[in-house]
């Protein structure tokens, strides 16, 4: 196949991350339940790294978001393996977090830190919000 001599080929986790991203959004659009996986991480430990590493700078204390600067990564929570993805080699403006910097423990961590946020009152439940 002489076209494909010298064409760039995506790697092998540049192509699963995006299958990953893909079937995520279609779940998200649909509103379908994306199965929640056990991350096998310590909740606390994930509270401390989020803070360290300066995830909140972007997302926000309780992962609700910074506005312009990074997206609510909470309560909808993406698959843990689109989750690690989405660290190594992000999509967007955010740096990487290799596992120099972040271990797969660690990432199992922050993970179960955000699975540990409960889920924010709405605006209907506010009654001060409700007159």
């Amino acid at each position: 196949m002489s076209w494909l001599r010298g064409a760039e080929v995506a790697s092998p986790v540049a192509v699963r991350s995006s299958v990953l991203y893909a079937w995520t959004a279609c779940c998200t659009l649909l509103g379908t339940a994306i199965p929640a996986v056990e991350p096998n991480g310590d909740a606390l430990r994930g509270q401390v790294t989020y803070l360290r590493v300066g995830c909140y700078e972007c997302h926000g204390t309780r992962g609700a978001g910074g506005g312009i600067a990074g997206p609510a990564i909470v309560p909808r929570l993406i698959p843990i393996e689109a989750f690690t993805a989405q660290l190594r080699i992000p999509m967007h403006e955010m740096p990487p977090y290799e596992t120099g910097l972040l271990s797969d423990q660690d990432v199992k961590d922050l993970y179960a830190y955000l699975l540990s946020i409960p889920e924010g009152r709405r605006a209907k439940q506010i009654p001060e919000l409700n007159h």
